[in-house]
């Protein structure tokens, strides 16, 4: 699991780490609004299959995003939809957890070699989400 505030490269915009966020598991960032604004992220994981978690929240409309996995990126992940939570965690408790899911509902599952594994998030349509955390899950055969 990663913390929201670890990524560690980001391009296309500035996110701002906050822990000002009403329910917020430690550190989250906000400002990601722009489009083509990507973060990235290592996660060690010992080889297997994995599905990716994510908590976040974003207002009344799905935004999308592109998610790639150790440079996979699945269909459905190239333009992964994440449903509107309510609003941004300013006033009340919006996080959402979520597995990324194919339009099935089907979870996304990436099958990782040991080691680092980068994940790399990208806004497709410049529409704001907050990021609380993301984790790498193992999925059972």
């Amino acid at each position: 699991m990663a913390n929201a505030a670890d990524f560690v490269g980001q391009g296309g915009g500035q996110v701002e780490v906050t822990d000002k966020k009403i329910g917020t598991d430690g550190k989250a960032f906000l400002h990601w609004d722009a489009a083509g604004h990507w973060l990235e992220y290592t996660l060690a994981v010992p080889a297997g299959r994995y599905a990716l978690w994510l908590r976040a929240c974003t207002s009344e409309g799905a935004v999308r995003r592109k998610i790639t996995v150790a440079g996979q990126t699945p269909e459905a992940a190239n333009a992964q939809e994440i449903a509107g939570t309510g609003g941004y965690s300013s006033s009340q408790d919006d996080w959402r957890s979520l597995v990324l899911a194919d339009k099935q509902a089907h979870d996304l599952v990436f099958d990782l070699p040991a080691g680092p594994a980068t994940i790399r998030l990208e806004n497709l349509d410049g529409q704001s989400l907050n990021l609380n955390w993301l984790a790498l899950v193992p999925v059972l055969p």
